[in-house]
């Protein structure tokens, strides 16, 4: 699973991902039609993530055409002005969850993210 390029997120600006889900034995794309996607955003504090600021769901995403190889497995998701603002200057944790067919919720993705000032 990947989100394109490093994060470097500035509280208060809009903020355009691109993410891509992938099968981790044969990185093979995902078709995410109707499976529940969920990303955080936590504060990292030390060695301690704290609890998620920013929680958002497939809802919030837009899926790219997954009938098409080259864009299936793929979200868009816009973190708002609003959203971009809980977050302090420093270090932060984004982490993927999808839910698949058989009601199993994987991590998928995590990565930490520098917060500007």
């Amino acid at each position: 699973m990947a989100i394109t390029g490093s994060i470097t997120i500035v509280p208060g600006t809009v903020e355009s991902l691109l993410i891509t889900v992938t099968e981790c034995a044969t990185t093979n794309r995902v078709d995410l039609t109707g499976l529940p996607i969920e990303l955080e955003i936590a504060i990292n504090k030390g060695n301690v993530i704290r609890p998620p600021v920013i929680i958002k769901t497939e809802a919030d995403m837009v899926l790219r055409n997954q009938a098409n190889p080259g864009t299936r497995g793929q979200a868009d998701l816009k973190l708002t002005a609003a959203d971009t603002a809980l977050l302090t200057p420093g270090t932060a944790m984004i982490t993927i969850y999808v839910t698949d067919s058989g009601g199993d919720r994987r991590r998928v993705y995590r990565q930490q993210v520098v917060v500007e000032a």
